[in-house]
């Protein structure tokens, strides 16, 4: 029986108070992660009639508050322009009564941390494909210069195809031309 998570689901993030039912252009239907970073929602973007997974960052206005919007914000920019089948697109980013979001594709699956197991193995073809996907990936972002920061098996769903879908660029760095041929840690 497979897991329904969302794209963002392996976020380990604590959010803001609740949302209201209606966000924006966006229907809430449920919360569907928490954690210490901020919170992702099921919802339904009422404009072009989908489902999205709705991500709402633990931002503090506080000291530091406008580097951690500005930092979101360019996250954001940066996840939004890697197109490739193997990474979650995001959709919008924006700010609606004071609460500051993210927007993706809502993937239906689970994540590769529950897809993997020792009691079943999977079958060594199976395994070598899903990390040459994984690696593609991968590959077209740094391509970009986007480097994701935080890949796990958490921050990778295994869609209901089977196909391996890189989520979370939450940590995303987007490095400047010159820097984009170095290893950074």
């Amino acid at each position: 029986d497979p897991l329904t998570l969302s794209s963002a689901a392996g976020l380990e993030s604590t959010s803001p108070a609740d949302l209201p039912e209606v966000f924006g252009r966006y229907r809430i239907l449920r919360q569907i992660g928490r954690g210490s970073m901020g919170s992702v929602w099921l919802a339904h973007d009422e404009q072009l009639d989908r489902q999205i997974a709705l991500k709402v960052p633990n931002l503090s206005t506080g000291d530091g508050g406008g580097e951690l919007i500005e930092r979101f914000y360019r996250e954001a920019r940066s996840a939004a322009k890697l197109r490739h089948p193997n990474i979650c697109p995001v959709h919008d980013v924006g700010e609606i009564d004071g609460i500051h979001f993210s927007t993706m594709a809502f993937i239906e699956g689970r994540p590769l941390s529950e897809y993997i197991s020792a009691e079943q193995l999977q079958a060594e073809r199976q395994v070598v494909t899903v990390v040459r996907k994984l690696a593609l990936a991968l590959r077209h972002a740094h391509a970009q210069g986007v480097i994701h920061r935080d890949l796990k098996p958490k921050n990778v769903m295994i869609d209901e195809r089977g196909e391996p879908i890189v989520v979370d660029f939450g940590l995303a760095r987007q490095l400047d031309r010159s820097d984009a041929s170095e290893t950074r840690f």
